[in-house]
């Protein structure tokens, strides 16, 4: 009974195996039947295909590529991939062209319409170009890295450059500041009271020269009229204070100048701490009078 029995049980699940089977592909036929390109897609298809192979032949790589990828998006036949990627490689797109080879190969074992010894041979053909290509793209990574770096150090030569320029010139400019004359600083001065001190003397002493000038002119001409000691005594004497301010108005306006052309340069001279950096002293003996002229710095 068990001898007869199992036979009747494995013929029943091969039966239910094989309805399964053909109820699946009642259900999946549709669905094929609706993925399929209809005539007008096909032709469409043939005329891309067609025209990519006419401008690979003529080196026109980047437009084969672009009848390629149109044709593969209306039907994606896996051969296209190897066509993509022959086009790229030409066309000098490195990374492109290794991923479309991957993906063909991939794709090969399900190529029915190729041979095995075909596939065998392709196989070695593309192993081969994936390996030219993954050499050519490490020569342009390190080309590319080695035009990083190379650029990397001009910039970072150019930037030393710059600041060695920089330094030197606020090195100059400092010394061209040191060695450069301190400016005239008018306003400092002409707040001084001495400054004014000294140009009033001055004025004053001008004015006292003219003054006795006149008065020496006056009495000289008296004299020579009437011929009188006093007009001539008088003389001598507007003569003798004459010259006096004359000296003194001189003396003042050179002491004035040099000071100031110090106090202007140097900008820091200091007075000694008395009543007048001028002092004028006036001495008179049986010869006549003189002022004498003292200036301290």
């Amino acid at each position: 009974m068990i001898s007869d029995g199992r036979p009747k049980r494995g013929i029943r699940l091969l039966l239910g195996l094989i309805t399964a089977s053909w109820l699946m592909m009642a259900w999946i036929a549709p669905a094929v039947g609706q993925a399929r390109p209809n005539a007008k897609q096909k032709k469409i298809y043939e005329t891309l295909v067609s025209e990519g192979r006419s401008l690979y032949n003529e080196e026109k790589y980047q437009e084969a590529i672009d009848r390629f990828e149109r044709a593969f998006e209306i039907i994606p036949d896996m051969k296209l991939l190897f066509n993509m990627a022959q086009s790229h490689r030409l066309a000098g797109n490195v990374e492109k062209a290794l991923m479309l080879y991957r993906r063909f190969l991939d794709a090969l074992p399900e190529i029915r319409e190729l041979s095995q010894a075909k596939k065998t041979t392709i196989i070695s053909d593309v192993k081969k170009w994936i390996d030219q290509l993954e050499t050519e793209k490490r020569t342009l990574e390190e080309k590319a890295e080695k035009e990083r770096l190379e650029k990397a150090e001009k910039e970072r030569l150019e930037k030393e450059r710059l600041e060695k320029e920089r330094l030197e010139r606020e090195r100059l400019e400092a010394l061209a500041i040191s060695a450069a004359p301190p400016k005239a600083d008018w306003k400092n001065l002409t707040s001084k009271w001495w400054f004014w001190t000294g140009v009033g003397t001055t004025v004053l002493l001008a004015l006292g020269s003219t003054w006795a000038g006149t008065q020496v002119l006056s009495y000289n001409d008296d004299w020579k009229r009437d011929w009188h000691t006093s007009d001539r005594d008088k003389a001598r004497l507007y003569q003798d204070i004459a010259d006096i301010s004359l000296v003194g108005a001189l003396s003042v306006g050179l002491a004035v100048s040099v000071y100031s052309y110090f106090h202007l340069r140097s900008g820091s001279l200091t007075v000694a701490k008395k009543a007048s950096p001028v002092a004028l002293v006036p001495a008179c003996d049986g010869s006549g009078c003189m002022l004498s002229l003292t200036l301290e710095f």
